[in-house]
């Protein structure tokens, strides 16, 4: 079977999930949307995503839980039905099982531990033998000064992209911009190529091995968004209110957008049912764009 074409359907059935994922599914009905049998369906998913359906699924929940219990003020008991648990205790014999955290502890810091104790066990130590970089408070590049953060309103956008599964440091999310550029030749509407990369949840609450990126280009014909190149998807990202860091030359992190903005500031809080996005341009090889962090008001 066509690996490009298995992935495409099983990434469309990853894309129909989100925004559904505090709804009852069986193996029956994800099979079914992706056009498998439920024995070669758990088999594709698996090896694409390097979990079973259900363990990714489950992972999800928690993961959107988790970030709403950080940022928001909601009852742990709300955030628990609304994220599709049966009750109380078995969101937090759950909850427990993925952070090593009960939802109350979370809520009062001990996300930045478990944040901590992932950044290093996921990295892998730089060739220099100095701490690992993924998601290092201290990268070398230096952050876009906090009082050019400002918010955004962003309407609704269509793009192809491609899914990287993995570890990314900082080079190779550079090298993943290109390399979608490179691999197709795409009719733009500019002579300025507009790329994407869209993140569906804090990459400090993942291993390495599961955290998720989409690279996408933004400003193809129409011709190409409905007949994508071998290799790319079709994607939406809804609109809303984003904290938007503008960056010229090095492509900052959201880290730093959580620390120096959104920790220090009582007006919005993280919108976990939208994604993290950068958006950017390559013109003579050098990369301009803006970071953006979805938000909604604070009384939400």
């Amino acid at each position: 079977m066509d690996s490009l074409f298995s992935a495409k359907r099983i990434f469309n059935t990853m894309d129909w999930l989100e925004g559904k994922m505090h709804q009852d599914y069986n193996l029956d009905d994800l099979a079914r949307r992706a056009n498998y049998s439920k024995y070669h369906f758990e088999r594709l998913f698996s090896e694409q995503v390097g979990q079973s359906p259900f363990e990714y699924l489950r992972r999800r929940k928690l993961l959107i839980a988790g970030m709403r219990v950080r940022h928001e003020s909601s009852s742990i008991t709300q955030i628990a039905l609304e994220s599709g648990f049966a009750n109380s205790a078995s969101f937090a014999k759950s909850f427990r099982q993925q952070f090593g955290y009960c939802a109350r502890d979370w809520r009062h810091g001990a996300w930045r531990s478990f944040m901590d104790a992932n950044r290093y066990q996921s990295s892998s130590p730089a060739k220099s033998g100095t701490a690992p970089t993924w998601l290092h408070w201290s990268e070398a590049l230096e952050p876009t000064p906090v009082n050019l953060i400002h918010i955004e309103k962003l309407h609704a956008f269509s793009y192809i992209y491609k899914r990287w599964i993995g570890e990314v440091c900082y080079t190779l999310k550079r090298d993943l911009v290109h390399e979608i550029i490179d691999d197709a030749e795409f009719s733009t509407l500019s002579d300025v190529v507009s790329y994407c990369a869209v993140v569906r949840e804090d990459n400090g609450l993942v291993p390495a091995a599961l955290l998720m990126f989409d690279f996408g280009i933004l400003n193809v014909v129409p011709e190409q968004f409905q007949n994508p190149p071998p290799g790319f998807q079709t994607g939406v990202i809804v609109g809303g209110e984003y904290a938007c860091m503008p960056y010229a030359g090095s492509i900052p992190h959201w880290r730093w957008m959580h620390d120096l903005w959104l920790d220090r500031q009582r007006n919005y809080i993280l919108d976990a049912s939208r994604p993290y996005l950068a958006i950017g341009k390559v013109k003579n090889d050098l990369h301009s764009g803006k970071l953006l962090l979805p938000v909604k008001p604070s009384g939400y």
